[in-house]
């Protein structure tokens, strides 16, 4: 049976806090563009034409 790791919500909210988010999405290859407060992006699972990915720094989503 495998083991499911638990993470505390400190820690979660901790690592959260210290990745920019747009810049990961950008070292990974994925354009990401600024639209109203946040950005969006095209899915790098699925042929888009009209990006579907939404990222919100603020949020940390």
């Amino acid at each position: 049976m495998a083991v499911t790791p638990t993470i505390d919500r400190q820690d979660l909210d901790n690592l959260k806090a210290c990745v920019d988010l747009v810049s990961l999405f950008q070292q990974c290859g994925v354009e990401v563009r600024k639209q109203g407060r946040g950005f969006k992006a095209l899915c790098p699972f699925y042929d888009e034409k009209t990006p579907s990915l939404s990222v919100d720094p603020k949020k940390g989503l």
